[in-house]
C-alpha cells in the first residue's frame, strides 16, 4: 500500500513537471537592466555531487550567491535543480527537486527572506547545459541554477 501511494505521489509530480516543461526553465519573466545584468555576472550555479543532495559540492558558490543576494534586498529569483541524464527519469526529478530544497532551505538558513524566492522547481536530467557522454560534463549537469525575476 505505501508502494502505491509514493508512486502515486510520483506519478502526479512528474505530470505536474511536464507542465512546467513545456515553459522551460527561466520561464519567470525575466527583466533587463544594471541589476540583471549584474545578477547574471555575480550570482553562479551550485553544483552537487554524483546522486547527492544534501550538500553542494562547492559550498563557496552557495556563500557567494547569498552574500550577493542580501547586498540586492530587491531581488527575487527562481532556483531550479538539474541531474545529470544517468538513472531514472522520475528518479532524477526528485533528486534535483531534493537539491532545490537543499539550496532554499540554506539560503533562507543564511537570512535570505522566503518570500524572494518567486519559485523552486527540479526539471532532473531535462534542459541539460552539456550533452557529452562525460565525467566532467555530468558533473556541470548536476546543478541549481538562480533565475533574476525582478525587483
Amino acid at each position: 500500500m505505501h508502494y502505491e501511494r509514493i508512486t502515486r505521489l510520483l506519478a502526479s509530480c512528474a505530470l505536474l513537471v511536464a507542465g512546467f516543461a513545456l515553459a522551460g526553465p527561466g520561464a519567470v519573466g525575466q527583466v533587463s537592466g544594471p541589476v540583471h545584468d549584474d545578477f547574471q555576472r555575480q550570482v553562479k550555479d551550485v553544483l552537487f555531487d554524483f546522486d547527492t543532495h544534501e550538500s553542494p559540492a562547492d559550498i563557496d558558490a552557495l556563500n557567494t550567491n547569498a552574500q550577493w543576494l542580501k547586498e540586492h534586498p530587491q531581488v527575487r529569483f527562481s532556483l531550479e535543480g538539474y541531474t545529470d541524464p544517468n538513472g531514472d527519469l522520475v528518479y532524477n526529478l526528485a533528486l534535483a527537486q531534493r537539491r532545490v530544497n537543499t539550496v532554499e532551505n540554506t539560503l533562507i538558513e543564511m537570512g535570505i527572506s522566503p518570500s524572494r524566492i518567486r519559485s523552486s522547481i527540479g526539471w532532473g536530467e531535462l534542459y541539460q547545459t552539456c550533452h557529452d557522454q562525460t565525467e566532467e560534463c555530468w558533473h556541470r549537469n548536476r546543478r541549481v541554477t538562480f533565475e533574476y525575476a525582478s525587483e
